[in-house]
């Protein structure tokens, strides 16, 4: 898994991201003791990469708050079957909780991608005038 393209999408994330962490968590899902079903697996890396590909096109830093706005804007937008709300849920869950302990335990989590620090400067700049 190439992650370190420049410009281009990889797994959702662009290659920016993937250089400011949004992408450690893919090495620790594939070792996680909790979920040992590959097709388990396969769906929660999916289900993540959604949601930090939405977290980055909108500029929002992939925590519990952008969770939620996601959940409501996106997931809840259409009809889902239970099973697809609980797996993604759960999904997004396992990230959260694994952002969590890579933060306490001094590891590299998701900052600010230039093109988010880009649109906060504009949107502070217009809120001045």
């Amino acid at each position: 898994m190439n992650t370190s393209t420049r410009g281009r999408t990889v797994h959702g994330v662009s290659g920016e991201a993937a250089r400011m962490g949004w992408t450690g968590w893919k090495k620790d899902l594939g070792r996680s003791r909790d979920i040992e079903d590959p097709r388990l697996r396969k769906a929660y890396d999916w289900a993540i990469d959604w949601f930090l590909s939405w977290c980055e096109r909108g500029g929002f830093l992939p925590d519990r708050d952008a969770a939620r706005e996601f959940w409501l804007r996106v997931v809840q937008s259409k009809q889902r079957k239970g099973w697809q709300c609980k797996q993604w849920g759960e999904a997004i869950g396992w990230y959260l909780d694994w952002q969590e302990a890579a933060g306490r335990e001094g590891g590299k989590v998701p900052g600010m991608t230039r093109a988010m620090r880009v649109r906060a400067a504009v949107f502070a700049t217009g809120a001045r005038r």
